[in-house]
C-alpha cells in the first residue's frame, strides 16, 4: 500500500476506497476484490495508528542539520568521523582534546573526506562549547566525552537522506548483513556485542541508515553503550560512562565506516531472563509495522524513505526472537548464517 498507493491518499482517508486501487493490488496478491479491500482498509487503519496518514494539523519538514557554519581553516582538526552519510571532524585549539575524541570514536574514523565539521572551544570554569549549527555546552571535559556519542546519534537520526533505523548491525563472516532492531531495553546491544566478539564486524548499536536504488546499510560505529550486567554477559569490564569499544570485546575487531551491501536479515529480539529461544517470523505486514514503529526519521526521509522502509518489508526476513541467552542467540544467528533461524 505505501509504496504502490499512499501519495493519493495521504492528505483524507476515508472508510472507502477507490474499486480500480483494490482491483489493482488484487491482481497484484492474487486474491479476491473483497479480501483485497479488508487487506487495503486495515493497512490504512495500521498506518493512521501510526500517524502517516489523516493529519489535521499543519506539517512542516524539518530542515536538514549542518555542522558549523563558521569558516576555521586555522584550527586543527581530528580525523574524520563516519556518522551514516556524513563525514565529521571536530576543530579545536586543543590538540590533546582532539585526540581524546579521536580515541573516544576510534571505531568510526575513516579516510574518507570530511562533509561537516563542529567546534569545540574551551569556555570559563572548565566549560566546553561544542557548536555545529547547534550549540551544547558541557560542564567539563568529561561530561562532553560522556555525551558526545548521543549528540553524534541526534546527528544520525535527522538525515533527510536515509532511512534510519533505531537499531544495530553486524556484517557476519560470510558477508552477511544482519539488523538488530528494538526499543532500548529489547537487549540489541547486548546481541551486536556478543556478535562482534564471535567475529562479525560492527555497523553500529543505534543508529543504522538504509537505503534503495542501490540497496545499501549505512554504519555509524560509536561505542557501544553496555550497561553492567550486558557487561557481565559478555565478561567485559564495566565502565562510567557506558562507552566499550570493539577492541575491549575482541582483541581483532573490524569495524564498518562505509556504505556495504544490503540487509540480508532483519531481527527484533526481546531478551527475557530464562525464557527458551522462540522465534517468529513476521509477514510482509507485521514487518512493515514493526520496521516503520523503529525508523526515527520518516518525517525528515520523505517518500524515498518510507519506499525503503517498504522494499525491506517485502524483501528481507523478520523475524521477532523471544530469548533469555544473547551468547546463545549469536551462535544460533551464526549456525544459522545464510538461512534465517528456525520458526518456533
Amino acid at each position: 500500500l505505501a509504496a504502490g498507493g499512499v501519495g493519493g491518499l495521504a492528505h483524507d482517508v476515508g472508510e472507502q476506497v477507490e474499486d480500480a486501487f483494490v482491483d489493482d493490488v488484487a491482481a497484484a496478491t492474487g486474491t479476491t476484490h473483497g479480501d483485497a479491500e479488508s487487506a487495503v482498509l486495515a493497512g490504512i487503519e495500521s498506518m493512521r495508528s501510526l500517524g502517516l496518514l489523516d493529519r489535521r494539523e499543519p506539517f512542516w519538514v524539518p530542515a536538514p542539520v549542518t555542522g558549523s557554519l563558521l569558516e576555521r581553516d586555522d584550527l586543527p582538526t581530528s580525523k574524520p568521523h563516519a556518522v551514516l552519510d556524513r563525514f565529521i571532524v571536530f576543530r579545536s585549539s586543543d590538540q590533546a582534546l582532539l585526540d581524546d575524541i579521536d580515541s573516544l570514536l576510534r571505531d568510526s574514523t575513516t579516510a574518507l573526506p570530511p562533509t561537516d565539521s563542529f567546534d569545540i572551544s574551551p569556555g570559563p570554569t572548565g566549560r566546553v562549547c561544542l557548536q555545529a549549527a547547534e550549540e551544547w555546552d558541557f560542564p567539563n571535559r568529561d561530561n562532553l566525552f560522556a555525551q558526545l556519542p548521543g549528540v553524534l546519534n541526534d546527528f544520525a537520526a535527522r538525515s533527510h537522506t536515509l532511512a534510519v533505523l533505531h537499531a544495530g548491525a553486524v556484517r557476519t563472516p560470510t558477508g552477511r548483513v544482519l539488523v538488530i532492531s528494538g526499543d532500548s531495553a529489547s537487549g540489541k546491544s547486548t546481541l551486536v556485542g556478543a556478535l562482534v566478539q564471535q567475529g562479525c564486524a560492527y555497523f553500529g548499536d543505534e543508529m543504522i541508515g538504509l537505503r534503495s536504488n542501490p540497496n545499501e546499510t549505512l554504519p555509524y560505529p560509536k561505542p557501544l553503550e553496555l550497561d553492567e550486567e550486558s557487561c557481565r554477559v559478555l565478561g567485559v569490564q564495566a565502565k562510567s560512562p557506558p562507552h566499550l569499544r570493539t577492541h575491549e570485546l575482541r582483541s581483532d575487531p573490524t569495524s564498518l565506516t562505509e556504505p556495504a551491501g544490503a540487509v540480508s536479515e532483519i531481527v527484533f529480539p526481546s531478551f527475557q531472563p530464562g525464557h527458551p529461544t522462540e522465534v517468529t517470523r513476521l509477514d510482509t505486514d507485521a514487518a512493515l509495522e514493526a520496521l516503520l514503529g523503529q525508523t526515527v526519521n520518516l518525517a525528515r526521509a520523505g517518500e524515498p524513505g518510507l519506499r525503503t522502509v517498504c522494499e525491506l518489508a517485502e524483501t528481507v526476513p523478520v523475524s521477532r526472537i523471544v530469548h533469555g541467552d544473547s551468547i546463545a542467540l549469536a551462535e544460533l544467528l551464526l549456525d544459522n548464517d545464510g538461512s534465517a533461524p528456525t520458526q518456533v
